[in-house]
């Protein structure tokens, strides 16, 4: 076998290796890919509220509870969203600040305030990311 032979067999062999490396991984994250969609999936319940408590639209069968307090308002999902992020915000231009606690698991208290910090009746919005 020629040197021109054996360089040409070497050089050969040098891309197919680099070939394979490409390869192998565009294919690693197409396997990353499919270990990720096995994995759970992150569930979003959601819902928006009246200032009268009532429920206007919700995902997560989201149920309003009636307190009977000013400001004050109870929503119960169909799962227990203890440990979950909760995000409210007041709906329809009213100013205030919403806070929340959760002491039951299936149920988010919120609680709405106007712009002094005063318990008022207001619209929200409520999302729950599990």
């Amino acid at each position: 076998m020629s040197i021109l032979a054996s360089k040409t067999v070497w050089l050969v062999g040098l891309m197919m290796l680099c070939v394979g490396l490409v390869v192998g991984l565009g294919l690693g994250s197409t396997v990353e890919d499919a270990d990720a969609a096995k994995k759970k999936e992150l569930k979003t319940l959601w819902a928006i509220v009246d200032s009268d408590g009532n429920i206007v639209r919700s995902k997560g069968n989201a149920v309003s509870i009636y307190t009977g307090r000013t400001g004050v308002y109870q929503i119960r999902f169909n799962r227990n969203v203890n440990g979950c992020a909760k995000v409210a915000t007041i709906d329809g231009g009213s100013s205030g600040e919403p806070s929340f606690t959760n002491y039951d698991p299936s149920k988010v208290d919120v609680f709405t305030a106007n712009s002094s910090g005063v318990l008022a009746d207001r619209a929200f919005q409520l999302v729950v990311l599990c």
